[in-house]
């Protein structure tokens, strides 16, 4: 069972990846009490009543392949009622270390932002977005107040994103979120906040 709300399933090879997003309903039941499901077939290792291990193949020879899918809660319905699950679908780009699933992609390695000199913050991650666009840096003070928003990379879903650059500090920079703005300009929102990590002889 999940709770998260997502699903995700990539290719390690192309590093493809299909998410899709659910909202989850704590208070409702779930047949099988699962909210995913995973199907396969082809070859399996089957167990024998004796605890013996061998290999069977698919009774029509197919290849493999497995089904993931969004378990819907279970409904009563009357006649004429209906009953809906919505769902949505972002294709991407990934690897096998998916932290985290936002509304703006996904963290694959999580955000780093380190203070260099006081004047300019090295930042750095790799992510998954669901929107082509631009990642924006947001910059805030010590008591919560944005100091300043900077364009860091233009991104597409169809590549990883591999940031590695500097941004200036227009002043005591305490913590950096990472937004995603669609090419429209609209804020998808955050794929993650950090705080700044300081020099040692701060």
């Amino acid at each position: 069972d999940s709770t998260a709300g997502w699903l995700a399933v990539l290719d390690g090879s192309s590093k493809f990846c299909m998410v899709e997003r659910f909202q989850f309903e704590e208070s409702r039941s779930y047949p099988g009490k699962a909210s995913l499901i995973f199907w396969t077939n082809g070859p399996e290792v089957k167990l024998s009543a004796d605890g013996n291990a061998s290999m069977k193949s698919g009774e029509d020879g197919s290849p493999f392949y497995m089904e993931a899918e969004i378990n819907s809660p279970m409904c009563r319905l009357r006649p004429g009622e209906t009953c809906t699950l919505d769902t949505e679908w972002f294709p991407t780009r990934a690897t096998s270390k998916i932290r985290a699933v936002t509304d703006a992609g996904i963290v694959v390695e999580s955000l780093q932002a380190a203070s260099q000199d006081g004047k300019r913050i090295k930042v750095g991650g790799t992510f998954g977005v669901f929107f082509p666009g631009r990642l924006v840096a947001h910059l805030y003070g010590e008591h919560g107040t944005e100091l300043q928003a900077v364009a860091v990379a233009n991104v597409d879903p169809r590549e990883l994103v591999l940031l590695e650059t500097e941004v200036a500090s227009p002043g005591k920079t305490s913590r950096i979120s990472l937004h995603l703005e669609d090419r429209n300009g609209l804020d998808r929102g955050s794929l993650q906040e950090v705080q700044v990590i300081l020099p040692e002889n701060h």
